[in-house]
C-alpha cells in the first residue's frame, strides 16, 4: 500500500525527531524542524501509512533547483517504496525546478541505488565530507518537463 504524502506540520515534529534519531548519526532537532517549518524556501513533506508518520522529506527551492536536505524512512518501513514516495511526490510538485540536486554518503549503497533509479547521477565527490571523514557524493537529475516524454 503507498503512503499518504502531506505536508509536514508542527504536531508532526516529535514524530518525525524520533524517525531522524533512529537514521542519522548527527539527527537534526526539534527547533531545526520548526526553522525549516518558518523557512519560505524550504519544502517538508511527510508519508504516512496505517502506523502514523514513516518517513519524511526536507528540501530547499532556490534558483530553479531543488536541493534536498534530509530523506528519512523508519528502520521498520524501509524497503516498501516509502522514499520513492517521497521523491516522486517532490517531482510532480515542483514544477518550477529545473533540477534536483543532493549529497549522499559515499557508503550508503541503498540510497545512491534508489536515486540512480531515479534519474540521479553523481556530478562529483566531496573528500572528507561527513563528521567521521566520510566522502559525499554530489547528485542531480534534470527536472522532467511537462511533454518531453520524459
Amino acid at each position: 500500500m503507498r503512503p499518504k504524502i502531506r505536508p509536514m506540520r508542527l504536531d508532526d515534529i516529535p514524530e518525525v525527531v524520533q524517525i531522524e534519531k533512529a537514521c542519522q548519526p548527527h539527527p537534526w532537532d526539534d527547533l531545526r524542524f520548526r526553522r525549516e517549518l518558518a523557512n519560505d524556501r524550504a519544502r517538508l513533506t511527510v508519508a504516512c501509512n496505517q502506523g502514523g508518520l514513516c518517513g519524511f522529506l526536507v528540501c530547499w527551492l532556490i534558483a530553479g533547483e531543488v536541493e534536498i536536505h534530509n530523506i528519512c524512512v523508519a528502520p521498520a518501513c524501509r524497503r516498501k517504496g516509502i522514499a520513492r514516495s517521497l521523491l516522486n511526490e517532490l517531482f510532480s510538485s515542483c514544477l518550477e525546478a529545473e533540477r534536483f540536486l543532493l549529497e549522499v554518503r559515499r557508503g550508503n549503497t541503498a540510497a545512491i541505488e534508489l536515486y540512480r533509479q531515479c534519474g540521479f547521477h553523481v556530478d562529483g565527490i566531496r573528500p572528507g565530507y561527513y563528521h567521521d571523514g566520510e566522502d559525499a557524493l554530489l547528485m542531480s537529475r534534470p527536472a522532467r518537463k511537462a511533454g518531453s516524454g520524459e
